[in-house]
């Protein structure tokens, strides 16, 4: 379907935002059961464009976010 979703997958991570045509497509956040944020674009089902990532699963002291493009 088309429109904002949420899907969970078998591992336990987790993406939320735009779907177009049953993929990530659009806006959207994956998080994985380890600890990284993944914030930004999606087109058909892949990370593309500007994107804000954060990685916490190494740090003992808070996370870092880095702006990154695909």
């Amino acid at each position: 379907p088309n429109g904002k979703g949420v899907y969970v997958f078998q591992n336990g991570d987790l993406y939320t935002g735009d779907f177009k045509d049953d993929e990530f497509h659009g806006l959207g956040s994956w998080s994985s059961m380890a600890g990284a944020t993944f914030f930004g674009e999606f087109k058909h089902g892949r990370r593309c464009g500007k994107a804000l990532f954060s990685d916490v699963s190494w740090l003992n002291n808070g996370s870092t976010l880095i702006r990154i493009s695909f």
